[in-house]
């Protein structure tokens, strides 16, 4: 198969960067205990405009007075799937929806909200990485603002090894650089947790995390937390944490897996779920 030819390839970049760059493995899993939210698209290319309609961009204000920039998807009329460690410290969060360049002055959709929903258990670690913003009104679905669908109770056992996935968001483009003005995307492949694991320390779990390759240094990057993973246009993750010291090492990334959180999400919001 192509795909696990792509990750076999990746096997070996990865090997040959962990004997470059002496204790890097290490240090990553040792890092993990401190911190691993360097989920942060990096090597991406543009999206054709308003190809990724249930794409959000999240501009936060947080108690201790710095703005955040994190990823996000409409998952209902009401509701805004994302990443708990973007809303850690959040007083307020600017919705932005329809959306491809930042800068476009007539962006059709932006939106505040000072409610969220983290997961009761996500204690800034890499577990339970989940969250949801309730916005003010219901959003009017248009050409270029929908929701995503969302896995079915029947895809919980289904690891989705070696299928092609699609990440997106504005998030970095270079190590040193700002975040994208337009939207972004990257090609990739879903790899095994254990290989996952074996690069980003063992609080990576198979229930709870889902994982890509990093294969040609393509990744997701800073400003891309809380962003849709999808295959198919269907969102299996959730941006959650990376290689700790940074995008371009060609490391795996990982990702909220959706399908343990399905209950979660239909207690606490009105997202539909098959």
């Amino acid at each position: 198969m192509q795909h696990i030819n792509v990750v076999k390839l990746a096997l070996i970049l990865l090997f040959s960067l962990s004997k470059n760059t002496g204790s890097a493995v290490i240090n990553s899993r040792n890092a993990l205990d401190k911190w691993l939210f360097n989920a942060r698209i990096y090597n991406g290319e543009e999206v054709v405009p308003h190809s990724i309609p249930y794409q959000a961009a999240l501009n936060i204000q947080t108690s201790t007075g710095k703005l955040v920039f994190c990823g996000g998807s409409l998952i209902s009329t009401n509701y805004v799937l994302t990443a708990a460690h973007c809303l850690f410290y959040a007083t307020s969060v600017e919705v932005i929806l329809g959306a491809h360049d930042l800068n476009d002055a007539e962006i059709p959709t932006r939106v505040n909200s000072t409610v969220f929903i983290l997961h009761e258990d996500f204690i800034y670690t890499v577990a339970n990485d989940i969250a949801v913003i309730k916005l003010p009104e219901p959003i009017e679905f248009t050409e270029k603002i929908q929701r995503v669908d969302l896995p079915t109770h029947s895809d919980r056992g289904n690891a989705f090894v070696d299928y092609p996935a699609v990440v997106s968001g504005w998030g970095r483009t270079e190590v040193e650089a700002g975040v994208s003005d337009v939207l972004l995307s990257i090609n990739t492949t879903i790899i095994t947790s254990e290989m996952c694991a074996f690069f980003l320390g063992d609080k990576v779990k198979s229930d709870l995390h889902i994982c890509t390759t990093g294969v040609e240094f393509k990744a997701p990057c800073n400003g891309d937390s809380g962003g849709p993973l999808v295959i198919d246009n269907v969102q299996v993750g959730i941006v959650s944490f990376g290689f700790v010291l940074g995008c371009s090492f060609g490391f795996p990334n990982g990702y909220t897996r959706i399908t343990h959180y399905l209950d979660w999400i239909q207690e606490k919001t009105d997202a539909y779920v098959l």
